[in-house]
């Protein structure tokens, strides 16, 4: 279920993807669903959206629905290739989050997806998810994207970050993340909004 290096489109954009996770979180939060049920519930509703974007397949673990897991928390396929990867990791601790990070690296896909909780996952502090892609021994690929969406559950804002590698081999210094169009995005008002730094996040 691999890619070639062919380069194929993918069926979803970063940024119409955060899009999509944005609203999700604005229902989970109203909801207030539990990190179990919103693992759970992402899935599902990540499951209907790369359907109607034109997945051939998509591959979950979800007891409910007899869904079997493919390795990774999500990923779609169409017509057999891999295209989007994504694990989660709710634990703030940036080793649990690089644990499930790193499953990520040994995948083919157009796009690659880290949902999160992370203190070091903030624009100011991305250097922890550069220096970790840097110093991995693997190949990347200019036909790959990696995508970190950080929920700051304790401040109720939600990052959304991007890197496309532009040229092979990587080096630390070129690894750079674009903030996604309309991020941080304040999603509930627990959100600090006279708390100096949250807005900082965009520095």
């Amino acid at each position: 279920m691999e890619n070639s290096d062919v380069h194929l489109p993918m069926l979803t954009s970063p940024d119409a993807l955060a899009q999509r996770i944005l609203q999700f979180v604005k229902r989970a939060i109203a909801e207030e669903m539990r990190d179990m049920q919103i693992t759970l519930e992402l899935k599902r509703d990540l499951d209907q959206y790369y359907r109607q974007c034109g997945a051939s397949e998509v591959r979950y673990s979800d007891r409910e629905n007899k869904n079997t897991e493919f390795m990774v928390d999500f990923c779609a396929l169409k017509d057999r290739r891999l295209d989007t990867v994504l694990e989660s990791e709710w634990n703030p601790n940036l080793d649990c989050i690089e644990y499930d990070f790193r499953k990520l690296l040994y995948f083919n896909a157009p796009l690659k997806v880290m949902v999160c909780d992370s203190p070091d996952y903030i624009n100011t502090k991305l250097r922890a998810a550069v220096n970790f892609l840097g110093t991995r021994p693997c190949d990347y690929s200019q036909q790959e994207t990696y995508m970190i969406v950080n929920w700051r559950g304790n401040r109720g804002v939600l990052n959304c970050h991007a890197w496309k590698p532009i040229e092979t081999p990587v080096a630390s210094e070129n690894i750079k993340f674009r903030c996604i169009p309309g991020f941080p995005a304040v999603v509930s008002d627990k959100s600090p909004r006279s708390q100096e730094g949250w807005l900082g996040e965009l520095d």
